[in-house]
């Protein structure tokens, strides 16, 4: 048994060279190089990360760090797309969660003067139409 596991080792030796254009890339060295995401995905990330800061068992310091990443994430996707409606609805429903209402009225009013016929609903998906 251990002649044949030999033999099959002996066999299996293999020289591998790299081609220079299968180099291994670093990543970005700086900023304007890197991923840039869209703003729905930013805001999906911060609806995620709000949606977590309300779970039960948390400390005080998580739920805080929790509301302040996605608030970080809804304000990146405001400055990617400052005319995205949802990041600014999901941005006021947090900001009323952390009892700071001034900031959510604020942030509701420039909600309505970017989408007067569906920021009044505080959906991200739109509202139903009347009939």
């Amino acid at each position: 048994m251990m002649a044949g596991l030999l033999v099959i080792a002996s066999g299996c030796t293999h020289t591998m060279t790299l081609q220079p254009s299968a180099q291994p890339t670093a990543p970005p060295s700086d900023e304007s190089q890197a991923v840039q995401h869209k703003a729905p995905t930013y805001t999906a990330f911060g609806d995620m990360v709000a949606a977590s800061s309300i779970a039960a068992g948390k400390s005080p310091q998580q739920l805080q760090q929790a509301r302040e990443e996605a608030k970080l994430a809804y304000l990146k996707a405001i400055e990617v797309d400052p005319k995205y409606l949802p990041a600014y609805t999901s941005l006021a429903r947090l900001q009323q969660v952390c009892e700071d209402y001034t900031s959510a009225a604020n942030t509701y009013h420039k909600a309505i003067q970017l989408a007067p016929q569906n920021a009044a609903c505080g959906t991200t998906s739109g509202c139903a139409k009347a009939g």
